[in-house]
């Protein structure tokens, strides 16, 4: 069965192929850790091109009529394998904002590469494209089957079948010769059914001379069984505790979760000498280690998901499989299994002593202790769900002395955390209380040119805030800005254009004077194109939101294993305490002995879930990332938002300016947007009350009122700077509408 999708494949090597070529051209002055990174690369782009190779011979020999695709009922190779667009994107993303730090300049760079944490981030990408390489590799040696050796396991298949049922055949003749002879027909109807099954019956006669067999499992594909592991009975025991603690069953051991610990233990036994370890102690781990992996292989087999995954019980089933007898779990297990014990021979021939019973068990009763910890401290309602902060940013208000700081933590299912603290011995004083409701966010500008790298943000956190007051959250560069408001509202900020001139005019029909004070209004502004982290399905449209996420759903925040060496199964959901939108929340700072004063700043009208984030007790906002919203594009001080859609378009050949004939289109500086329905829908967010602010976090969103209706306008003149600029905007412009009208046929 068929378990990839090929366009997703092609998506991949495309990435693959720009990360073997962002850096590498420095090779000789690149860091060694990411010249190691390379190789791995590679190797996961070889494994996908002949994965390629091998799902289209697959799909190609298929005959018509027959789905590639298992039935839902199977456990998809693609769950066991994991989405590995998801880990090459990351990847991606990593290098083209890390690859400064792999060059050797000097004792300064290799000071951030160790204080900022570029080598650890670098090696956790390493081991999940490590992770990768193995699976896929895996999953090749049990689908490449050459065409003899699938017509022979079919055969063989097929033959043990037929044989089987004339065993059955000839047991119910004799069967039937017997009860003709046997007065006592009630034991002989009960033998009948034991015999049709297969089991021995008492002291009865043998069916002459030959063995009863079971009948045999009809996935004939699967190799030829790999000599097995001998694990102390008294280890069986302890993994099997292990298993209890972990799942409460051994059999309720999940396919994927399981394949990822074989990987991982055998990855552990295989690894040592990267640790610098060779001591007898190490032996003994790695030998523990790949018995713990045999022993969750097996485990997997007889487990009920296994179990529901695989069950072959009729003749039409077995046929069925015929069509598609290319890689099946089963296939996918026996060579983890053949991996697995190949990793434990190497391991005896290059030990001199085998590690005894009672050492094996030292340290799987480690493990165990381990885990029954773990189990207690996450049954524990005390304990917190773990959060990785994104980012952390200063704060500045008028009259205040003390340093104030603004977190901001993101959970697991795009879940956002805020938190607002300070320190400098100040934690004993009592902040005011947060209205939820009046908490506004807005861009002040340094300079009317947008020169300046410094983006403050205001915070406005209560109804007095009218002239401007407020937390300044500073950033030191533009794109920290942009990843804020990306984190905040769901927004991407696909560019961003400053020092443009805009130039509304109206629609005749309405107007309203007391916003616009007249026919058009003529503005220095920033212009930027926003779009949500939602992207079509369709793999068909433009590549400006290919590598954003396709998560749909938004989940809660999860409570995974944190300091546990393993990899555990998915946990459970932690209780949270949500509210209804447009709810009024007012919550008054906690006081903790941490020296460290905590108060929630987040934004109301959104669902939002309230949860601590620490051990001692403060709480923050999480909130849930909106639903994907419209395509927006900001344009004036006046907040104005236009939704992009089809009815607006230009003409990127025609700038419609004055100048075109004499001045020509190539050096033209002017885009005007015009709607086919004779006027734009503008909107307006809820206001900042000042004059300079931006509203690029808000996106009305999460304001109180929302997004309202402005004007209808007749058309927007946007004069750039420079044509670079302007040859940028119709570029990423259309490149929305296109996305927008995949969204309106349905597609996303």
């Amino acid at each position: 069965m068929v378990f990839a999708n090929i366009s997703e494949i092609y998506r991949t090597l495309a990435i693959v192929h720009n990360i073997i070529a962002i850096a590498w051209w420095q090779e000789n002055n690149a860091h060694q850790q990411f010249l190691e990174f390379k190789k791995d690369i590679v190797i996961l782009y070889r494994n996908l091109r002949a994965l390629v190779e091998v799902v289209s011979e697959v799909q190609n020999t298929l005959p018509s009529g027959v789905s590639a695709q298992p039935p839902e009922v199977y456990v998809g190779l693609s769950q066991v394998l994991g989405s590995f667009h998801d880990v090459v994107e990351q990847c991606w993303v990593f290098l083209q904002e890390r690859a400064p730090f792999g060059a050797h300049d000097g004792p300064l760079n290799n000071l951030e590469w160790h204080f900022l944490g570029v080598g650890d981030e670098l090696n956790r990408h390493r081991d999940r494209v490590v992770y990768l390489n193995i699976k896929l590799s895996i999953a090749l040696g049990s689908l490449n089957l050459s065409n003899f050796v699938r017509l022979q396991h079919t055969l063989h298949g097929i033959a043990d079948w037929i044989d089987h049922r004339l065993h059955q055949l000839e047991d119910n003749l004799m069967l039937q010769a017997q009860i003709s002879q046997s007065p006592m027909r009630e034991e002989s109807h009960q033998l009948e059914g034991n015999l049709f099954l297969g089991a021995q019956v008492g002291n009865g006669p043998p069916s002459a001379g030959r063995e009863r067999r079971s009948p045999p499992r009809l996935n004939a594909g699967r190799p030829p069984a790999t000599p097995q592991i001998t694990i102390p009975r008294s280890v069986g025991r302890m993994l099997t505790v292990i298993a209890e603690i972990q799942h409460g069953s051994p059999r309720n051991i999940p396919v994927v979760g399981g394949v990822d610990e074989v990987i991982f233990y055998m990855d552990r036994a295989t690894q040592w000498h990267r640790r610098r370890q060779s001591s007898p102690a190490s032996n003994v781990c790695k030998m523990a280690n790949i018995m713990r992996a045999y022993w969750l292989v097996n485990a997997i087999r007889d487990g009920n998901e296994y179990g529901d995954a695989t069950t072959d019980t009729s003749y039409n089933e077995f046929r069925r499989q015929l069509d598609d007898y290319g890689m099946t779990l089963p296939r996918f297990l026996s060579q983890l299994e053949e991996k697995v014990v190949g990793v434990h021979e190497q391991l005896l021939l290059e030990m001199s002593n085998q590690p005894s019973e009672d050492q094996l068990k030292e340290i799987i009763e480690a493990e165990r202790d381990i885990w029954a910890t773990h189990n207690r401290q996450k049954s524990d309602p005390g304990n917190q769900a773990p959060m990785t902060r994104v980012l952390q940013c200063r704060l500045r208000s008028e009259g205040e002395t003390a340093d104030h700081f603004l977190e901001i933590f993101k959970g697991i299912g795009d879940t956002l955390t805020m938190v607002t603290h300070m320190s400098g011995g100040v934690a004993e004083k009592v902040q005011e209380e947060i209205d939820l409701e009046y908490i506004r966010f807005g861009v002040l500008p340094q300079s009317p040119g947008f020169q300046s790298a410094v983006c403050p943000i205001v915070v406005k956190q209560n109804r007095n805030s009218e002239r401007g007051r407020g937390n300044l959250v500073q950033f030191d560069k533009n794109r920290d800005l942009f990843k804020f408001q990306e984190f905040v509202t769901g927004y991407k900020v696909v560019d961003d254009l400053r020092g443009a001139q805009t130039t509304c005019q109206f629609s005749r029909g309405e107007q309203r004077w007391k916003v616009w004070e007249g026919d058009q209004w003529t503005e220095s502004s920033r212009i930027q194109l926003w779009t949500s982290n939602h992207q079509p399905r369709s793999t068909t449209g433009p590549n400006l939101l290919n590598s954003d996420s396709t998560n749909d759903t938004r989940r809660g925040i999860l409570t995974p294993c944190t300091s546990i060496p393993t990899i555990a199964s998915q946990p459970p959901m932690i209780s949270k305490l949500s509210f209804e939108e447009e709810s009024r929340i007012s919550i008054s700072s906690i006081k903790t002995k941490a020296s460290r004063q905590t108060q929630l700043s987040s934004v109301g009208a959104a669902s939002m879930q309230f949860v601590p984030v620490d051990n001692t007790g403060n709480l923050g906002a999480i909130l849930e990332m909106p639903d994907p919203p419209s395509l927006v594009i900001f344009l004036p001080t006046m907040l104005l938002v236009t939704k992009v859609t089809r009815d607006i378009s230009i003409r990127p050949g025609k700038c419609d300016c004055l100048a075109e004939e004499s001045t020509g289109d190539r050096r033209c500086r002017r885009v005007v947007l015009k709607s086919s329905r004779s006027y734009i829908q503008a909107y307006r967010t809820a206001p900042t009350k000042t004059a300079a602010g931006y509203n690029l976090c808000g996106a009305g969103r999460f304001q109180k009122d929302g997004m309202t209706e402005l004007e209808k306008l007749k058309r927007i003149i946007i004069d750039f700077q420079s044509v670079e600029d302007r040859v940028r905007f119709v570029k990423h412009y259309m490149e929305l509408q296109e996305i927008s009208r995949l969204n309106e046929r349905g597609v996303a």
